[in-house]
């Protein structure tokens, strides 16, 4: 298994998506720097390195909407890269993408599921990382 730092722009739409159903991210700025952090601890302990996590400053974008079936897909490729490491499952980026993964799920339109998502043609031509 391979990992990736993911963008920052990855990480603002993380922080925007949790926003938009409902959860109360706090300070997003935090939280992006948190999320992104996580992300580096994977990545420099699956390539044994020791790279800093650059500052994050969250970067809202006024007036877009937000595709759930785009921050399905990418909620899965940024735990998909930040889960190479042993404290993984018991962190609080971890906890917060279970919840955020939980209330995309049920703010899509009634009978949708995880599953029919996946198996949607828009969920195959929704990016594998947010560049």
């Amino acid at each position: 298994m391979s990992a990736w730092i993911v963008s920052k722009k990855h990480i603002d739409l993380l922080v925007a998506a949790a926003g938009s159903v409902g959860m109360v991210p706090g300070n997003p700025h935090q939280l992006g720097q948190e999320l992104w952090h996580e992300n580096h601890l994977s990545v420099n302990y699956r390539y044994g390195e020791d790279t800093l996590t650059p500052p994050y400053q969250f970067t809202p974008e006024p007036n877009k909407s937000i595709d759930l079936v785009v921050v399905l897909k990418n909620l899965g490729c940024y735990s998909y890269q930040s889960c190479e490491h042993t404290g993984w499952e018991t962190s609080a980026s971890f906890k917060f993408c279970e919840e955020l993964k939980a209330r995309v799920i049920a703010a899509l339109p009634k009978g949708m599921t995880e599953e029919s998502v996946e198996a949607s043609p828009e969920y195959s031509a929704a990016p594998w990382g947010i560049k």
